[in-house]
């Protein structure tokens, strides 16, 4: 039998009202179970409608063990939010070289009609509007941008280099009730069994939480 254990540990180091900075670092190991050390990872491109993936360890033979840390922030200042994470993988293996897999994004995003994105118990919520639409209100208006790497290429394994930039516009109509388009350009994939290629990719999202 296999196990693990995770950890994440957060903290508001500064907050005056809706403005604050938020702070994290989390860690999960895995131990794999004995006789069937069979291991992979593979990620889509911002976009998990489809099942495109790009960038793909393929099975990685004879890995004992392996551990996710990541360190994480945010801020939000009046209508402005932003938020970065950076998670690196490492793999022991048994007689071969130990792996080391690494990514990490930064977005930044702006309501247009003045709401913060609400915080409260070390956890952001869903943007609530001051003007409900189909109540004599607008809703409220979010522009975001994105950018994102990710590296699965080490020693043996060349699962690829992923390079993304997204731009998007979220429209929340009501309390509950979300409409997202996003776009995301493929900057780069380098090496891997998808080297050179460059998607483009356009989504749309409705969301009624309750």
């Amino acid at each position: 039998e296999g196990w693990g254990v995770a950890g994440r540990l957060t903290a508001t180091p500064y907050q005056q009202g809706e403005n604050l900075i938020h702070v994290g670092i989390a860690s999960d190991y895995r131990e794999l179970r004995s006789g069937s050390s069979v291991l992979s990872f593979k990620t889509s491109p911002e976009s998990h409608l489809g099942g495109l993936k790009l960038v793909d360890t393929g099975t990685i033979v004879a890995a004992e063990n392996y551990q996710v840390s990541g360190l994480e922030a945010a801020f939000v200042k009046d209508g402005f939010n932003g938020q970065a994470e950076y998670v690196r993988t490492d793999v022991e293996r048994v007689g071969l070289a130990d792996l080391a897999f690494d990514g990490w994004y930064a977005q930044m995003g702006y309501v247009i009609t003045g709401e913060a994105r609400p915080y409260k118990g070390n956890k952001f919520g869903r943007i609530k509007p001051k003007s409900v639409f189909g109540q004599g209100g607008t809703g409220a208006w979010e522009v975001v941008a994105r950018y994102s790497t990710v590296d699965l290429s080490d020693k043996d394994v060349l699962g690829g280099e992923q390079d993304n930039f997204s731009v998007g516009v979220n429209w929340y109509a009501t309390p509950t009730i979300r409409f997202m388009a996003n776009y995301v350009t493929v900057l780069e994939v380098k090496g891997g069994a998808n080297d050179g290629v460059e998607p483009d990719i356009f989504q749309t999202r409705f969301q009624w939480a309750f």
